[in-house]
């Protein structure tokens, strides 16, 4: 998959938004909380750094993608 343009990425980071949203209310197990912390916290890290590359639209706005 290739990005390429602004609408891309913006979609993009908002499946990442979805995908930490879905990850922050699941329950956490004991068989599975170590892991679903680490996918987490990459996912978080993620975020942050495509933010910083600076790789969304002006109008990108991830907080629409909790609801």
């Amino acid at each position: 998959m290739s990005l390429s343009s602004d609408e891309e990425w913006d979609e993009a980071g908002g499946v990442l938004e979805r995908m930490i949203s879905t990850l922050m209310s699941t329950k956490p197990t004991s068989k599975n909380k170590k892991d679903l912390k680490v996918a987490l916290d990459c996912l978080q890290e993620a975020k942050s750094a495509l933010t910083r590359l600076g790789v969304y639209s002006d109008e990108f706005d991830s907080t629409i993608y909790h609801y």
